[in-house]
């Protein structure tokens, strides 16, 4: 995530135009709910992620992935809470990386198919 993404966000002045979402229990699946009830305008997520959801709560007849149209492909890499030193963040980020790109050939197909989402080309 960039640094001036990251400000905006974090920035009180922003906070009637951005909410930030983290938990584990179903707060992905209500948010794609409030989405078919026009009540959430957009949710960014990885592209697996919104696929899975979609798939896993039936409702690829109601919602569908967009794509901002950009020139260069986005590349995905999770983001860790400003609490942790930058330093750290950074270790982290690389380490979650390595481990995306060992996971190529059988290993990437098995998983894909399990959660019955693909990689888009």
């Amino acid at each position: 995530m960039s640094v001036d993404y990251q400000n905006y966000i974090d920035d009180p002045k922003n906070s009637s135009s951005v909410e930030v979402i983290a938990g584990y229990d179903d707060v992905v699946d209500r948010v794609f709910h409030m989405i078919r009830e026009n009540r959430v305008d957009l949710y960014a997520d990885n592209e697996l992620v919104l696929q899975h959801v979609l798939n896993r709560l039936n409702l690829n007849d109601d919602l569908k992935i967009v794509h901002p149209g950009l020139e260069n492909k986005l590349v995905e890499l999770p983001i860790f809470s400003k609490k942790i030193p930058a330093k750290k963040r950074q270790k982290l980020i690389r380490i979650w990386n390595e481990g995306r790109l060992s996971l190529e050939g059988t290993k990437e197909k098995m998983l894909l198919k399990k959660y019955n989402v693909t990689l888009e080309e």
